[in-house]
């Protein structure tokens, strides 16, 4: 992975980023030197990924946070500004994954679940940093999914929350872009640690799977999807707003 200095001098709160593509975005983006504020329902993990970074000579800390509670998203940005007194990016990874089901067995508390982690954290996460990011010109980044665009059966809860995630930020960027605020989506195809293991125990289904990417490899959390989110933070795309990139090796197409 090649690291630099394009982020230098910035603060970038990553929600979600206690394990897989989260994780592997934090320590990106931590080796383009921005100060990085981990949030994550998993305080630990929020906090060990924090020390990866740190280990690396970058600068770092890690917090509990639920993204669908404003306390706990506000402490988060309050963590920021206190590490370095700016907050210059957002990035949020953080979902549900209430699992598969076919719509007529789909309950809905599941359903709610989906969209209060998705939709409603992605609002929360931008809105309680809005302030700040209008004084830094600042760059916001949320995940959404393949699955939102192709709607991929059994998946109709975290697609629907999904595709809500992308209405909602090409609005924000359009309205945004007036405070020089940039807002973005991405669509990832990572091979997670869980995935990996899932993988590894059923090497045929891997094969099978990447064999439909036209790259036929799942992208690395840390080298081929942190990079994009970082140079998505960073003045090289400081033109780009509104946007969705698929991360997926070539898989889906808009």
């Amino acid at each position: 992975m090649t690291t630099g200095n394009r982020l230098a001098g910035r603060v970038v709160l990553v929600y979600g980023g206690g394990r897989g593509i989260g994780r592997g975005c934090a320590l990106a983006i931590g080796s383009e030197g921005a100060t990085v504020v981990v949030g994550d329902l998993n305080a630990a993990s929020a906090t060990d990924v924090a020390g990866e970074i740190e280990a690396r000579g970058g600068r770092a800390l890690g917090l509990g946070c639920d993204v669908a509670d404003l306390d706990t998203v506000t402490a988060v940005v309050s963590a920021g500004l206190a590490a370095g007194g700016r907050i210059d990016g957002v990035v949020n990874l953080a979902y549900a994954g209430t699992g598969r089901v076919v719509i007529e067995e789909l309950g809905v508390e599941a359903l709610r679940r989906e969209f209060e982690v998705g939709v409603i954290g992605s609002f929360l996460t931008l809105r309680s940093a809005l302030d700040e990011l209008k004084k830094t010109k600042g760059s916001v980044v949320n995940f959404t999914s393949g699955s939102a665009i192709e709607g991929t059966p059994t998946l109709a809860a975290y697609a629907a929350a999904k595709a809500g995630i992308r209405t909602l930020s090409h609005v924000a960027a359009n309205e945004l872009g007036v405070y020089g605020i940039r807002v973005n989506t991405v669509c990832p195809l990572g091979l997670s640690p869980s995935v990996a293991r899932y993988y590894q125990a059923n090497p045929e289904a891997y094969e099978e799977s990447a064999g439909r990417v036209p790259l036929r490899r799942y992208g690395d959390p840390e080298a081929d999807i942190g990079p994009a989110v970082a140079f998505l933070l960073s003045d090289d795309a400081r033109y780009v707003t509104g946007q969705t990139f698929m991360l997926d090796g070539g898989q889906t197409h808009l």
